[in-house]
């Protein structure tokens, strides 16, 4: 995959993106999120789209449940599941993933949406690299 390695020791993943996408994207690691839900949310940008300040140009969202039973809690409070596809169900962590609605990115620009549209075809590739580590 390359050596561009992310390592969240905060939530216990890791991935590899493509070297050629160094400079190219950015990570959010917002705080706690949900609705008295136990997860976080790691999402990956489109760096050239999202600082043109338009909040736009997601390429991909994980969901990391610390636990299995949060995860359960989440399925049968029927959160905005649609789309929404696990990823990692291995030990304690549930770890989920969700690819962006039809307007991923806002921009009159060929080169931007052409940009976008190629790391976006390179998705499930990382999503493939996916490790869950110790918390």
């Amino acid at each position: 995959m390359g050596n561009l390695k992310y390592i969240s020791e905060k939530y216990g993943i890791s991935l590899n993106f493509p070297k050629n996408w160094k400079g190219q994207f950015m990570i959010f690691e917002p705080a706690f999120f949900g609705n008295n839900l136990d997860y976080f949310l790691i999402q990956i940008s489109d760096k050239n789209i999202w600082m043109k300040g338009n909040n736009s140009g997601v390429l991909f969202t994980l969901y990391v449940f610390p636990s299995k039973e949060s995860y359960n809690t989440f399925s049968r409070l029927g959160e905005d599941s649609k789309g929404i596809k696990v990823i990692n169900a291995m030990g304690p962590r549930v770890v989920l993933y969700t690819l962006p609605s039809d307007e991923v990115y806002k921009t009159e620009e060929e080169a931007s949406k052409n940009n976008y549209l190629d790391m976006a075809s390179k998705v499930d590739s990382i999503l493939k690299t996916l490790k869950v580590t110790n918390w």
